[in-house]
């Protein structure tokens, strides 16, 4: 025996110097120490239990549901939550294959999905639909993830969500998004549909109108026209422009309606635009023997920033209005400066417009009882003047008392600015000056009339014109006889105005010819197509002779001949007669009769001039027969100028 084995021995062996006593106190220390240990881990077993039945409920009773699935499909294990979302006793999931629970039209993408994680296993989640015990099926989110067991196989390990609810409210989303995509493609083809039609309204419209006032403006020419054709001459112009603006308020509400319609802010002439308003409204008063009155305040600036265009035809429709529902007693316009905003003021003696039809008046069609009584006009010039007036960022308003006439308020900013803009006169085109003789213009279109129109017009100023019937007309008498300019109608047989624009363009020369559109469409997604097709410019029928040869002039670099009153009005009233020394009565008469082309009534005036104002007779008889009463109307505003009258105190007259 070693030493180290017998000291161990002597531990164990009772000291034989120690009493009894001694040994069973340390024996019942021993004892207590033990008994602590065996508490101490009787405690830690309580504690485990506890934390094993929490981990339990939280397991069992968990917001979402889990299972285990083995590699053969089976479920391993799962909570109640998941029993629950079955709808079923966990004993009928138990050791079931999970894929029983899976409805049809999923089954095979869960098939492919379960055959491939338990080959190479992964995490990710899978939308299913799941069958219940009751047979119903709900829409369930899969969150998954593989484990490896013990015998080297794939345990799959699911969380399991109930998304049915959210599926119901995606269901119900896409059906809401269908039916207003369907809504809107409703929407989209009535649109497209009323521009279609809209667009051929104005073609079939407008194009007669074309031939209508356009041959008036050749007759203008002729100073061989008696008396009585002269008056029926301008009842026909009158009648035609009055159609023609009827077309053009149901056709600016259609382009308002579909936003079109932009205001273009530039720098304009107020006075300019307010004398050429003032001109007009005293025509229309002179004809009804109404006071037309203007205030205009001292402070009013020259040039502005704004839309001078749509801000005429504002104020041309409530003057208009109010001239046309007064009968008698006077309009009045007053125009005043606010900072940067201009207000205008429009008021009448007329019938007054009762409390409930103020807010109906600027709806589309709308007439009060007067209107309709008065059989003019479609319910459009309100509706279509406030539109402008927001679109310009103004406001227009309405006071009115049945009885005591009404106040329309118009207020726009139009801020000043001291750029200075120039006056576009007028020009009355008689010929091409010298040097220009033999330029070529071919006028394509399938209308007889509006044909012969544009050349006559040509012709009569001095161009070579020749004439084609349709597009494929038009590419060959391109090649054979090379013009230097073409009108181009758009809307043809056999070949339009594009495949003509387009073929001309590529053959040789083509890009040298200037084309320009002449159409009766005036919507601009229509107008900006046709310069895609290779136009240089659009025209719109009817056509002004004014604008036609403005354009000829601009793309060919012209010059042209004016006729003797024209350079009289460019040059000045130096070589015109001076109407100041005539009455006012007289005056008023003149102009009276030239702004509603009374042909034999101002020769009445003119004959009753002659025995003491013969120079003035015989200049204004030259205008007479010259047929130019935009010219004597003008003189006679001249005159006014210097001799007040009742109708105006405006600064701006012309």
């Amino acid at each position: 025996m070693s030493p180290s084995d017998k000291v161990k021995i002597a531990r164990h062996v009772p000291d034989a110097s120690r009493t009894a006593a001694e040994l069973l106190h340390e024996l019942q220390i021993q004892q207590n120490e033990l008994e602590m240990q065996n508490e101490a881990l009787r405690q830690a077993q309580n504690e485990l239990e506890v934390s094993r039945d929490r981990y339990a409920n939280l397991y069992d009773f968990a917001p979402v549901g889990y299972l285990t699935i083995t590699a053969e499909g089976m479920v391993k294990e799962l909570n109640f939550t998941a029993s629950r979302l079955f709808g079923m006793d966990r004993k009928h999931l138990l050791q079931r294959r999970f894929a029983a629970r899976v409805v049809v039209d999923d089954a095979d993408r869960w098939m492919r999905l379960f055959l491939n994680l338990r080959k190479v296993g992964g995490n990710g989640s899978v939308e299913l639909a799941l069958q219940r015990g009751d047979g119903t099926a709900f829409h369930a989110l899969l969150e998954y993830s593989t484990q490896r067991v013990d015998a080297g196989d794939t345990e799959i390990r699911i969380t399991l969500s109930d998304i049915s609810k959210r599926k119901l409210a995606e269901e119900e989303l896409r059906v809401a998004t269908a039916g207003m995509a369907l809504a809107k493609e409703s929407a989209e083809r009535a649109n497209r549909a009323k521009s279609v039609f809209l667009a051929n309204m104005s073609h079939e419209l407008r194009t007669p109108l074309n031939a209508i006032l356009g041959f008036a403006q050749l007759l203008h020419r002729d100073q061989g026209m008696s008396h009585e054709s002269c008056k029926k001459l301008a009842t026909i112009t009158r009648s035609g422009e009055h159609l023609l603006a009827l077309i053009n308020d149901v056709l600016e509400i259609s382009r308002i309606e579909s936003g079109r319609v932009m205001v273009q802010k530039m720098p304009f002439d107020l006075g300019a635009v307010l004398a050429s308003v003032e001109e007009m409204i005293q025509a229309r008063a002179l004809v009804k023997a109404l006071a037309y009155d203007v205030e205009y305040a001292t402070d009013l600036p020259t040039v502005v920033v704004g839309d001078g265009l749509h801000l005429k035809q504002v104020l041309i429709n409530l003057l208009g209005n109010a001239v046309k529902f007064t009968d008698q007693g006077r309009v009045q316009l007053r125009v005043s400066r606010h900072r940067d905003d201009i207000h205008f003021e429009v008021s009448d003696t007329g019938p007054g417009i009762a409390v409930e039809n103020q807010e109906l008046i600027f709806q589309p069609f709308y007439q009060t009882t007067e209107g309709i009584a008065k059989g003019e006009g479609t319910g459009l010039g309100l509706t279509i003047s406030q539109q402008y007036t927001q679109l310009m960022g103004g406001s227009l308003n309405v006071q009115s008392q049945p009885g005591k006439g009404s106040t329309f308020t118009l207020s726009v900013p139009l801020p000043q600015v001291d750029s200075p803009v120039e006056r576009v006169l007028s020009r009355f085109v008689t010929g091409l000056e010298a040097g220009q003789e033999g330029l070529r213009v071919l006028v394509v279109d399938d209308q007889v009339d509006a044909r012969e129109l544009l050349g006559l017009l040509l012709e009569d100023v001095g161009f070579e014109v020749r004439r084609a019937n349709d597009g494929q007309q038009a590419v060959e008498a391109f090649q054979q006889w090379q013009p230097v300019f073409i009108w181009m109608d758009m809307r043809m047989p056999v070949m339009d105005g594009y495949q003509a624009t387009r073929q001309i363009r590529a053959l040789p020369g083509g890009n040298m010819v200037k084309i320009v559109a002449l159409s009766a469409n005036t919507f601009e997604d229509e107008q900006r197509a046709m310069l895609a097709a290779g136009c240089d410019d659009v025209v719109t029928k009817p056509f002004e002779e004014e604008r036609l040869f403005a354009v000829m002039g601009e793309l060919l670099g012209l010059r042209y001949r004016y006729g003797a009153s024209a350079q009289a009005q460019q040059s000045g009233p130096t070589d015109a007669p001076d109407l100041s020394v005539l009455s006012p009565e007289v005056i008023e008469k003149l102009r009276g009769a030239a702004e509603i082309l009374d042909f034999e009534g101002m020769q009445q005036v003119v004959a009753q001039l002659r025995p003491t104002q013969p120079t003035i007779a015989d200049a204004l008889e030259s205008l007479l027969h010259s047929f130019r009463f935009d010219q004597i109307g003008k003189l006679c505003q001249a005159a006014c100028a210097s001799k007040p009258t009742k109708f105006s105190n405006s600064p701006y007259s012309p």
